[in-house]
């Protein structure tokens, strides 16, 4: 590993200056960072816009949530990684130097890369975003575990695609350059995954703390039989549960509200009135 590295160091340093090298790992470092902490921030707004009128929201499991934190890891990292070599391999022709062809073609791959994927996945969000946004969506669809192998594919890609160009300047030379690269990225990614920006928990029970299913650990069973007109207006959600205290006790709510048993028939009048 440290031949591997100082193959890698002397390379670059034959070709960069110290500051160009410096300030490129830095902006990387910090580009990746921001991309990550945009993406964490994004999808617990995300999550806010799936909230149904009865405060049911798209909620994470841990395993779940730290499978979406590290494709956002790897993605962010991805990404500084291919600007960072675009940033090294960018600039005018020096007097004497080689390959000067090969590095600016390497240079217009890794922004074009950046831009094509970025434009692509908001696309694919934005469709995401449309069948989420649908009240209860998201027990419909789910994306993790049923399709956790395209993150996977997607990451792999995303990180081989700009070695292509790589490999035609360079030939052999890049797959150490690859396989240090490749550490590198995954051992940044996984020890950016494990932080957490948002407090999530808080955010949670801010909705779910205002429904009466999950207060009261209501769990109705799957039917066939119940019907709904297509006229939502003239139907009215209305709930019974059994109360936590120590005598339990039968609570019916209206609107997220506790309605006492003898007071329940005239709210009902109200609102039909």
């Amino acid at each position: 590993m440290i031949k591997l590295i100082t193959y890698y160091w002397r390379s670059l340093r034959s070709r960069l200056s110290i500051l160009k090298l410096v300030s490129g790992m830095l902006v990387a470092l910090l580009m990746s960072f921001v991309v990550y902490s945009f993406s964490c921030v994004m999808l617990e707004v995300f999550r806010i816009t799936t909230v149904t009128p009865e405060y049911d929201m798209w909620v994470l499991g841990d395993k779940e949530r730290s499978f979406y934190q590290l494709f956002f890891a790897f993605v962010s990292v991805i990404l500084a990684h291919s600007f960072c070599l675009a940033y090294w391999f960018g600039g005018p022709r020096r007097f004497f130097e080689r390959h000067h062809r090969s590095a600016v073609v390497i240079a217009n791959g890794q922004q074009n890369l950046n831009w094509y994927f970025l434009s692509w996945f908001a696309k694919v969000v934005f469709c995401w975003f449309v069948i989420f946004s649908i009240p209860g969506g998201f027990y419909a669809f789910s994306l993790y575990p049923d399709y956790n192998c395209v993150f996977i594919l997607l990451i792999i890609v995303l990180f081989l695609h700009p070695w292509v160009a790589m490999r035609l300047a360079f030939k052999r030379k890049t797959l150490k350059w690859m396989a240090l690269s490749a550490l590198l990225v995954s051992a940044l990614a996984f020890g950016m995954s494990r932080i957490n920006l948002v407090d999530y928990e808080s955010l949670e029970n801010a909705f779910l703390s205002r429904n009466v299913a999950h207060v009261y650990g209501l769990d109705l069973p799957a039917t066939n039989a119940a019907q709904k007109t297509e006229r939502a207006n003239l139907t009215k959600d209305v709930y019974m549960v059994q109360s936590n205290d120590a005598e339990p006790k039968c609570l019916i709510f209206v609107d997220g509200q506790k309605v006492d048993l003898q007071k329940f028939s005239r709210v009902m009048e109200e609102w039909r009135s």
